[in-house]
């Protein structure tokens, strides 16, 4: 990888985390948002709704973006997909009912379904023979805008005293960003491969392996109920608990880097004792950590961080490897692979946040936490029927 490549890698991972500190904030600002629509009972059902569709027009998306990034070599990906996301999720404050947030939601999502695939596949061509290390870089910096950009975002907010009105403002950082990404990387994204390979229907490899492939799917959606659940009912039950928004944000700020730093750890050690062991330790140990974070949040503040931040480390610890055995298992067609197991997951696992927000409102966010932590370790039992083809 030249210096002009690394240039232009490093302004990819700046639009990347731009894109996913947009894309990751809604459940920070969830109690300030069900305050705007004045909904005074079925909260949780209602923030079930918001963070179905949020995750749900992004993921979907991704399956048919994948397939236009593949064909088309367009700079529009990544401008566009920056640019969506600041304006859906700035203009969220301005809202005044349930529809207008749901088809800001859907505009966010949708730009960022447009960014990832197209960025990812950038991300590989300009690390050149370091490949593994280029994405890496790439993946980081997406997750750090989703772990510092949100808290920092309601830091700022808390600290000036402005109310959600203000999120507005956002707009501009996320418009620069995507104007700068355009102007450095139009020439080099829109630049002719030259390709003499010959990849195969997509169907037919799928017919062959689609019992291996569903049973991944299954794994990773239903990990990502219990993440997406853990951050939308949490943020309420901290609000409910008198936590202060900059502490609240923090915490959720801290969960979700603690499943960044598992993703990475997990992807090297899959490579030492297989993405199979790496999968059962993953669902079979979160689950105590989780179970009693969600038990002590009232009692014991420090032990419920603590437990909660080790959980989503293990937990997260099996999301590559759930890609990576994927893209195996489709080898002629690895980003429809990545599409599957993450947009695809997230969309599906998005959806079930409505059913669980009106349980949620029956038996309590502590009850529900609970439930939502046993999920992966009943998730486990899958792993006993999946057998992966010989590399």
């Amino acid at each position: 990888m030249n210096q002009s490549s690394s240039k232009k890698l490093a302004v990819l991972t700046l639009m990347h985390g731009v894109v996913d500190t947009y894309a990751t904030l809604l459940p920070h600002i969830l109690p300030q948002l069900l305050i705007q629509l004045g909904a005074v009972s079925g909260q949780n059902r209602l923030a079930g709704i918001l963070m179905a569709a949020g995750n749900a027009f992004n993921s979907f998306s991704q399956l048919v973006t994948a397939r236009f990034a593949d064909q088309i070599r367009s700079i529009h990906f990544l401008t566009l997909g920056v640019a969506l996301p600041a304006i859906g999720i700035s203009l969220l404050g301005l809202s005044p009912s349930l529809p207008w947030l749901i088809s800001l939601l859907a505009i966010a999502g949708i730009g960022g379904a447009i960014f990832h695939p197209a960025a990812t596949s950038q991300a590989g061509r300009l690390s050149g023979k370091k490949r593994g290390t280029g994405v890496s870089i790439f993946i980081t910096g997406g997750n750090i805008g989703q772990a510092v950009g949100p808290f920092l975002i309601i830091l700022f907010l808390e600290k000036l005293g402005l109310d959600i009105i203000w999120l507005t403002i956002l707009v501009v950082p996320g418009l620069l960003v995507s104007v700068f990404g355009g102007l450095s990387l139009k020439s080099v994204v829109e630049e002719p491969i030259q390709s003499s390979s010959i990849k195969l229907p997509l169907w037919p490899e799928i017919r062959q392996q689609w019992f291996p492939l569903i049973l991944l799917y299954l794994m990773s959606m239903l990990k990502t109920v219990t993440v997406i659940g853990f951050v939308t009912y949490l943020s309420l039950l901290l609000n409910k608990l008198g936590y202060s928004h900059t502490k609240r944000s923090l915490i959720l700020a801290g969960f979700t880097f603690a499943g960044s730093m598992g993703i990475l750890a997990g992807g090297k050690l899959s490579d030492i004792l297989g993405g199979n062991l790496v999968l059962l330790i993953s669902l079979a140990f979160s689950t105590p950590l989780l179970y009693l974070s969600a038990s002590s949040i009232s009692d014991s503040p420090i032990v419920f961080i603590l437990l909660l931040f080790a959980g989503n480390f293990v937990l997260a610890s099996s999301a590559s490897v759930n890609i990576v055995m994927g893209q195996q298992l489709l080898p002629n067609h690895q980003s429809i692979a990545s599409s599957f197991m993450m947009g695809a997951a997230w969309g599906l696992a998005g959806l079930f946040n409505i059913p669980l927000g009106g349980l949620a409102d029956e038996i309590g966010q502590e009850s529900i936490l609970r439930g939502l932590s046993i999920i992966p370790f009943l998730t486990a039992s899958l792993l006993s029927f999946l057998k992966m083809p010989k590399i």
